[in-house]
């Protein structure tokens, strides 16, 4: 376990802290005000059920995965890793016995500690606030979590003991829990600083690739519209208010989670990432069921992991 005296922030930190803090004190508020008045938080928006199926899912989250289904292969056949993105959790430890250094930072991290140019910025802030937010909100909320929703009103039709159920919550628990699992990350030696911008550069070209391709796939197949894809362009801007109200509420207890784990309850060789992850993703999750749009969601993240660069930039620079 880390040092609890490491716990000391910076005062450009202690700011941003007590920004989140107030925000999500407000945000809270304003819910118990909510249900105290037997107001629902969030009313919820009917929609006919997305109209892709299973086999148009597994498509998808298999184009998805692809580059680590590849980079798991490349490790099988040959027993080496291409690059520290493309290296599963299972490698680890026999890098770290052989004497390297290791450590569970996320590789955006370590790659602004080693590289701190503005194009590396660049193309940090390019991946983690906006392709990954649109393409993880994208494949887990909307194409998986709307189709698992679909399933979930099929089997309650035929199965008198689902209907006993609250609606959605099997959907958004079983998405939560994939979208936590998928960070999952213990330590492994730190990568070259041109390996990560490789990869970076690699991932955000394939997932943009992997975007217009699912889009194309889902119209084509299911004949699904807009609506189906989460978008309606006259909430637009209603949508994004939500979006940073689900964000006002929930980052500061999922930051202080994540603290209390890495500092107090897990091991130094796993990141703490996926349990504060998972609380994240109940939110986002909620939200799509309540609005089924998807902008909300995608809001919340984007906000949530510009924070996140936010920090590491006073971190860095102080």
């Amino acid at each position: 376990m880390e040092d609890p005296s490491q716990l000391a922030l910076s005062p450009p930190l202690w700011i941003v802290a007590s920004l989140l803090i107030g925000a999500s004190m407000v945000t809270w508020t304003l819910v118990v005000a909510r249900l105290r008045g037997r107001l629902p938080v969030l009313p919820y928006e009917s929609r006919r059920p997305v109209p892709w199926r299973g086999a148009d899912v597994l498509l998808v989250f298999v184009v998805f995965e692809l580059p680590l289904l590849a980079g798991m292969l490349w490790i099988l056949v040959t027993g080496q890793a291409t690059s520290a993105a493309a290296t599963p959790p299972a490698t680890a430890p026999a890098a770290t016995a052989a004497g390297e250094k290791a450590d569970v930072e996320h590789p955006i991290v370590d790659l602004l500690m080693a590289d701190s140019t503005a194009t590396t910025w660049l193309l940090c802030v390019l991946v983690a606030v906006v392709i990954a937010p649109i393409v993880e909100e994208f494949t887990y909320r909307l194409v998986l979590q709307g189709w698992a929703e679909a399933e979930e009103r099929r089997a309650r039709r035929c199965t008198a003991a689902l209907r006993r159920l609250i609606p959605g919550v099997g959907p958004v628990v079983l998405v939560s829990l994939l979208f936590a699992l998928r960070h999952f990350r213990w330590a492994a030696p730190r990568a070259e600083p041109g390996d990560l911008r490789q990869a970076l550069a690699f991932q955000a070209t394939w997932s943009l690739m992997f975007l217009a391709f699912a889009v194309c796939l889902l119209r084509a197949r299911s004949g699904a519209s807009a609506a189906d894809l989460g978008i309606v362009p006259g909430k637009l801007l209603a949508d994004v208010r939500l979006g940073l109200f689900t964000f006002a509420a929930v980052t500061a207890p999922v930051l202080a989670l994540q603290v209390v784990l890495r500092q107090f309850v897990l091991p130094d060789d796993f990141a703490a990432d996926p349990i504060p992850l998972f609380f994240l993703a109940l939110a986002l999750g909620a939200t799509y069921y309540r609005t089924h749009r998807i902008v909300p969601a995608i809001t919340t993240h984007v906000a949530f992991n510009a924070t996140a660069m936010v920090s590491a930039w006073i971190e860095l620079a102080a």
